[in-house]
């Protein structure tokens, strides 16, 4: 009997141990004593952040729905076969509202492994218009960076940065030696702590990226944790004065049609283009008029697009416009709700 006992016990110990590594546990502040609105998404990730040249990947991940005021507590549910003892693992947070980011941590916290413990409390700061304001170390914008950065399992990262007016971005990324179709993506770019550039992708592809603004000609790449890479290695974009790229992206936003001409606008960053009327713009408009029933009302589209320099209807100068490639979809929802709205997964609190 008193075998069987040690067994038992030895067995709930074991349990509640394995239980403890299952769950990263804590809570999160802010500075400004205020409610988030309703529409407030505040999303709580552990990620490996193990390599330095690689974006973090993320292991597990949960998220609260607002309103909600500071401190908020989390739980983040882990599997425990996701866990490699030898790396390192850390806790970010962010808060979006309307899709848009509003604070965000900026530092690592780390836990699990390495006998860090599974309980984590963390700090988060503004990162919308009011830092912004604090200082523009960019002088001028657009501005355009270059450079081939390390890659882990390839030649090289052949990157293309265009910061444009508007807080919104694009970026083309070319793996040398592995991939041999570029990736472009979009999103805002935000300025943090003064000389901290933050690409916020507003999407769940991966890691923002950080660089260290050095001066308007230099950009240099920071880790996973907003920290310098101590390397002999090359981890810095130049300007450039080579043409830009035309964007080819996948997009979500409201399209309006009025007198013959189209709008689109990108539920991601806000930003607003006309639509070109070549490619298949004449299939976007025969969409659209079959499901709206009033000319004019936005509607949201799911396009593939080249963005592209073309001389505007009104006064004939050269302007950013969207060139449909392909119409995916075209729904009768009238807002990006869908796009940057509550998850079907987040929790209401």
């Amino acid at each position: 009997m008193k075998k069987l006992c040690v067994l038992i016990f030895g067995l709930l110990a074991l349990a509640q141990a394995s239980s403890a590594a299952e769950s990263v546990k804590g809570s999160v502040t802010y500075l400004q004593r205020i409610a988030m609105p309703a529409g407030a998404l505040l999303e709580v990730s552990l990620v490996d952040i193990s390599r330095a040249d690689a974006p973090a990947s993320i292991v597990g991940t949960t998220q609260i729905y607002g309103p909600f005021s500071s401190p908020v507590k989390f739980r983040i549910n882990v599997d425990p076969e996701k866990i490699d003892a030898k790396n390192d693992y850390a806790v970010r947070a962010t808060i979006r509202v309307d899709g848009k980011l509003y604070m965000t941590t900026d530092k690592a916290y780390l836990v699990l492994t390495k006998d860090r413990g599974n309980s984590v409390e963390l700090a988060m700061r503004g990162v919308g218009s009011e830092a912004i304001a604090i200082e523009q170390p960019l002088e001028k914008l657009p501005a355009y960076y270059t450079g081939v950065l390390p890659c882990a399992d390839c030649e090289g990262i052949n990157y293309q940065l265009q910061l444009l007016p508007g807080n919104f971005y694009f970026l083309r990324t070319k793996y040398a030696g592995k991939r041999k179709v570029p990736e472009d993506e979009v999103g805002r770019w935000l300025i943090v702590d003064r000389n901290r550039l933050l690409l916020d992708q507003a999407t769940d592809k991966g890691d923002n990226q950080q660089f260290r603004i050095v001066d308007n000609r230099q950009l240099r790449k920071l880790d996973v944790q907003g920290q310098d890479i101590v390397s002999n290695l090359n981890y810095s974009l130049l300007e450039s004065t080579e043409k830009p790229f035309n964007p080819s992206l996948s997009m979500k936003g409201l399209y309006t049609h009025t007198a013959g001409a189209g709008q689109f606008t990108d539920c991601i960053t806000g930003q607003r283009w006309p639509v070109a009327h070549e490619g298949k713009n004449a299939n976007l408009e025969k969409s659209y008029g079959k499901k709206t029933k009033t000319p004019g009302s936005p509607l949201l589209v799911s396009l593939k697009v080249n963005i592209v320099e073309r001389p505007t209807a009104d006064t004939g100068t050269a302007a950013a416009h969207v060139l449909v490639k392909k119409v995916k979809r075209v729904s009768k929802e009238h807002t990006c709700d869908s796009v940057t709205g509550r998850p079907a997964t987040a929790k209401r609190i």
